[in-house]
């Protein structure tokens, strides 16, 4: 089954999604008052990995070990099947 847009909504890039994705997470982040390092060693991962995800980047692996350690993985079940 092909899914079609509403007339007069343009198509959002991957790129966009995914910078989407990483402001959330650096949102929720911050809304959680914690810094970076912190966040990327509870959910072990490198800083680096973690400010690649804030930036659009990164691994699915990286992506949930973030969302775990920021007690988000509700967000996970929109994706499930």
């Amino acid at each position: 089954m092909v899914r079609r847009k509403p007339a007069g909504q343009r198509h959002v890039t991957e790129d966009e999604l995914a910078a989407r994705l990483g402001s959330a997470l650096r949102a929720a982040r911050l809304a959680q008052n914690i810094d970076q390092l912190t966040l990327a060693r509870q959910a072990g991962v490198s800083e680096t990995a973690l400010r690649n995800l804030e930036s659009g980047g990164g691994t699915v692996r990286t992506l949930i070990r973030v969302i775990r350690a920021l007690g988000r993985e509700g967000w996970l079940d929109s994706v499930r099947p």
